[in-house]
C-alpha cells in the first residue's frame, strides 16, 4: 500500500448498498490499483469506515438516522436514495431516481419529511430513463401530501437539473410553485 501524504483526515462514514461499494472501488482502482475499499488498512490510513446497507435498512450513526429506500435507477448498482433524521427532523433525498416502488412507499410513509429534495433531470415527457421528469417529480409531491408524509411547512426542492426539456431557472421555479415546490440552485442554504 502506498502511503499518501494523509495527516488529520477527517473521518468519513461512508454509507452505501454493495454494489455501489463495487462500483467504488472499481474506479478508485482505476487510478490506484492497489486499492481495495474494504481492505481496513486503507480505511485506517484514509480515516473512514464503510458500511454496507440495502434498501429497508436502518444505519444509526452517532445522531444520525439513515433509512435506505430502493432508487430503482441502477439494479445493477443497487442504488438507494435516503430517509436521513437529526435531532427529529427527516429530510429525504432523492437523487439518481427513477421511481418509487409500493415497498418504498411503504418505508417512507412511516415518516414526517422536514425536507424533501428530488431528481428533476428531465422536463415533463422528456425521460430518458434512470431519473425523474418534472411530470414525475409533481405525481411524488401529490402522493406524499395525500399520505400526510409532507404538509404545508415541508421544503420541497427539485435538483439534478438537465436541459433535456427543462426550461431557464426562472421559468422552472414559475411552473414549479404552481405546484408548491422550489427549484434548487447553487448557494441555497435551508435551515431546518
Amino acid at each position: 500500500m502506498k502511503k499518501y501524504a494523509t495527516k488529520n483526515l477527517t473521518h468519513l462514514d461512508i454509507i452505501c448498498s454493495s454494489g455501489t461499494c463495487s462500483d467504488m472501488n472499481h474506479w478508485i482502482k482505476e487510478n490506484e490499483p492497489t486499492f481495495d475499499i474494504n481492505d481496513t488498512s486503507w480505511q485506517k490510513d484514509m480515516n473512514y469506515n464503510l458500511h454496507l446497507i440495502k434498501s429497508g435498512d436502518i444505519k444509526v450513526l452517532n445522531d444520525y438516522e439513515i433509512i435506505a429506500i430502493d432508487s430503482e435507477h441502477d439494479k445493477r448498482l443497487e442504488a438507494l436514495v435516503y430517509i436521513i433524521g437529526h435531532k427529529g427532523k427527516y429530510i429525504f433525498y432523492g437523487t439518481d431516481l427513477l421511481n418509487l416502488s409500493s415497498k418504498a412507499w411503504n418505508i417512507i410513509q412511516n415518516y414526517k419529511l422536514d425536507l424533501v429534495v428530488l431528481d428533476q433531470t428531465y422536463g415533463k415527457g422528456y425521460n430518458q430513463g434512470g431519473h425523474l421528469d418534472s411530470g414525475q417529480v409533481i405525481e411524488i409531491i401529490n402522493e406524499m401530501r395525500v399520505r400526510k408524509i409532507i404538509n404545508e411547512n415541508t421544503y420541497v426542492y427539485a435538483t439534478h437539473i438537465s436541459h433535456e426539456g427543462n426550461d431557464i431557472h426562472e421559468n422552472l421555479e414559475f411552473h414549479s410553485n404552481l405546484n408548491k415546490y422550489h427549484i434548487a440552485y447553487d448557494g441555497l442554504e435551508i435551515k431546518l
